[in-house]
């Protein structure tokens, strides 16, 4: 089911071996698979400051609603299955910039009481808030003790917003923000580079979405244009906080359909995500028949976390992304209301 007019193949099939090596799994892991999915950790370069999980799940029908649509928000009606999140998130707020971006695209963000209280605290260098310089001296000019200081704040905070993803829209990965709320600044091109580097035997499997994450958005250097290339932003209950994070989300539909959502901006933990996902095939996996949906997810934490944390936080994410591959079918398996 096309949820995009004028809908355009990804590549061709081809074995998907690779892949589950990468997520260190064998054709014989998937032999068995009921209907519960199987995930499993990824190994990473640096596991103080990094995470990968992977998963997979079996599914009845490749022709299903799998990447979008998963359902609506009470505090933004949505008037299209367009509209609707991607199946990777479960957003508490969500929405999608408009091509050029507007501030209008975030009238509904909403930050929540701890934002502001870490916000009045922000100093260069030292802020639980991510921010750029300018930001942090921005959070530090206000008088966090005046009436209308969190209004003020969200005045200035949207169109930055929106001036990082319209730079980034002319510039590519040139055009996002350094992190100044450490000691060190850390530029938000690093992260996607190192992430994407590290994804590459899973990207390798799709070039057209390797070369679309590569180039600037919309210069029309991909080999193959996507069904869906949008910017979106969602806050989500990633930890401590709710966590703000922006999204370049990438859609190739078709035969060997895929999606990516790569992190251009969080104002919480992270240093950098990518999010990767598709469908297998029946006949893709040799020894192993049906069809199946996987999901790779890569963090790259703003800091190291201790063997205690790392291991809490291990654990949370692997069972959330089972419960998103649960989700992911569902949603595979639910007509789109009509429009």
């Amino acid at each position: 089911m096309a949820l995009v007019s004028g809908p355009a193949q990804a590549e061709p099939a081809a074995p998907m071996a690779p892949l589950l090596g990468y997520f260190g799994l064998t054709p014989k892991d998937l032999q068995k698979l009921g209907d519960a999915p199987v995930v499993v950790e990824v190994e990473v370069s640096d596991r103080k400051r990094q995470a990968a999980f992977a998963g997979l799940i079996r599914i009845q029908d490749a022709d299903g609603n799998f990447f979008l649509g998963s359902g609506p928000l009470d505090a933004a009606p949505l008037d299209s299955a367009l509209s609707l999140p991607p199946t990777f998130l479960a957003p508490e707020q969500y929405g999608r910039f408009s091509n050029p971006a507007r501030v209008g695209d975030l009238a509904a963000l909403t930050l929540a009481d701890d934002d502001y209280a870490v916000l009045a605290e922000c100093k260069p260098a030292d802020c639980r808030f991510k921010l750029d310089a300018s930001g942090i001296r921005e959070a530090g000019a206000l008088d966090w003790k005046a009436e209308g200081a969190r209004e003020r704040f969200l005045d200035w905070f949207r169109p930055s917003l929106v001036a990082e993803v319209s730079h980034y829209r002319k510039a590519g990965l040139s055009g996002l923000i350094t992190y100044a709320d450490k000691p060190a600044p850390y530029p938000v091109a690093q992260g996607i580079v190192q992430l994407g580097q590290e994804a590459r035997p899973v990207l390798d499997l799709y070039p057209a979405l390797a070369q679309a994450l590569d180039a600037i958005p919309g210069t029309g250097s991909e080999p193959r244009a996507a069904s869906l290339d949008t910017v979106i932003w969602s806050v989500s209950d990633f930890g401590y906080r709710p966590t703000l994070s922006v999204d370049r989300m990438i859609l190739y539909e078709g035969s060997g359909a895929v999606m990516a959502l790569m992190n251009l901006y969080s104002n919480h933990y992270l240093a950098g995500r990518l999010q990767l996902g598709g469908i297998i095939l029946d006949g893709q996996l040799p020894g192993v028949s049906g069809d199946f949906f996987w999901v790779l997810d890569q963090l790259l934490f703003d800091d190291s976390l201790s063997g205690f944390k790392r291991s809490l936080l291990g654990r949370g994410l692997k069972s959330d992304l089972s419960d998103r591959l649960k989700r992911i079918r569902k949603n595979g398996e639910t007509p789109l209301a009509p429009q």
